[in-house]
């Protein structure tokens, strides 16, 4: 390509950089991308019971401990979005806070909340957020 411009070699060189280098993507490309980069539903590990999980020790307060609740892989960034957009509604449900920690869902709480009921509210806070991603 020959330079029509005339107001000095530098802009020549810009200009010809500018041109050579970056390209217009093609918009299917970027379609099937965005397609193939959704997030990928999270599950728990095995079915939740109190032998299944492993728990320790933490300073929220005297009874605290940390609840461990293994998930089947790590999520990825959207899955945590969606959790920390949902964790002030499953605080509020649940009466407890919950964080990820690696493929470890967290529910920071007493030895007491290792019931039926509290395994049933966390499936359907799992579920919420696998519909929300």
């Amino acid at each position: 390509m020959v330079c029509d411009c005339v107001n000095t070699i530098t802009d020549c060189f810009i200009r010809e950089f500018k041109f050579n280098t970056f390209k217009e993507p093609k918009k299917d490309i970027l379609r099937r991308d965005f397609l193939t980069n959704q997030s990928k539903k999270v599950f728990f590990k095995e079915t939740l019971e109190a032998d299944n999980l492993t728990f320790e020790k933490d300073t929220c307060f005297p009874e605290a401990y940390k609840i461990f609740f293994p998930l089947d892989k790590i999520p990825d960034s959207k899955w945590e979005n969606c959790l920390n957009k949902m964790s002030e509604m499953a605080k509020t449900y649940l009466g407890r806070k919950i964080t990820l920690e690696g493929d470890k869902l967290v529910l920071v709480g007493t030895l007491d909340d290792m019931n039926g009921e509290m395994f049933e509210k966390l499936q359907k806070i799992l579920d919420d957020i696998n519909r929300c991603v």
